[in-house]
């Protein structure tokens, strides 16, 4: 890797509304990390890699302090070969969060968008990622899982396991910074909730009625993908959330 590049590649593969934004600005924000947004970059050689930081080196201020660059894989049109996920230069970390809040705020975002996709569009999507992301763990057992639930109930405990998973010098702060495209729609979360510059755990939500059949088969994606993933990973952060109520049923935080 050429001079003034960060040594290694953080790269963060989950879904829509996973926290993912979140967790970008978390470490983007960090001194030893460059980088927060999507690049909805494929990642299928080491050529690939290189381009994610060409690109970087053009858009971002790349420093020597910069041990890492960082960048998220949320769709499956972007493809991620076996080859790079077990490369010494990338940090392959695979998130998931439940159904039940993970469809709410996926269904929230689309409706202020303007996109009338609806539920069975919505609820399709994530119960194929989670296959996505439960098929690449059991193929790269050196992956870490973190369970993104655990960002905002957990917050401290889960910035130390991340810390100490990237080895990072510095503690990981609860709060981040608000960079030139956070907030932007295609670079990850378009909400008001993400330029608020720290962790929120109570964020509301409209109400979105979906059927018990599409509750059911997410819940039963869901957990087979958890089981999955935490049964293959190298190490876990956090824990699955077990099924309390059905997606109709109003919450209070997505």
């Amino acid at each position: 890797m050429s001079s003034g590049h960060p040594r290694q590649t953080i790269l963060l593969i989950s879904h829509m509304r996973s926290y993912s934004s979140l967790i970008g600005h978390l470490l983007g924000s960090h001194r030893e990390v460059v980088g927060y947004f999507e690049h909805r970059l494929s990642y299928e050689s080491a050529a690939d890699v290189r381009r994610l930081h060409e690109r970087m080196a053009e858009e971002e201020r790349v420093r020597r302090c910069h041990r890492f660059v960082f960048d998220k894989v949320l769709h499956d049109q972007f493809l991620i070969s076996d080859c790079v996920l077990s490369s010494a230069d990338v940090v392959p970390i695979l998130s998931i969060r439940e159904p039940h809040r993970t469809l709410r705020s996926l269904l929230v975002m689309w409706d202020r968008e303007g996109n009338e996709a609806g539920v069975a569009v919505a609820a399709e999507y994530l119960s194929r990622r989670y296959e996505t992301l439960a098929s690449l763990s059991e193929r790269n057992p050196h992956a870490s899982v973190v369970f993104g639930e655990a960002l905002v109930r957990e917050t401290k405990a889960t910035l130390r396991a991340l810390q100490r998973l990237l080895g990072l010098r510095r503690p990981l702060r609860e709060d981040y910074a608000r960079f030139r495209r956070t907030g932007i729609a295609g670079f990850g979360d378009p909400s008001d909730a993400i330029k608020a510059g720290k962790v929120l755990t109570d964020r509301a939500a409209p109400e979105f009625v979906v059927s018990p059949e599409i509750d059911r088969e997410l819940w039963s994606s869901y957990q087979n993908a958890s089981t999955r993933m935490r049964n293959a990973a190298n190490s876990v952060i956090g824990a699955p959330v077990q099924r309390r109520s059905s997606v109709s049923e109003p919450v209070s935080s997505i």
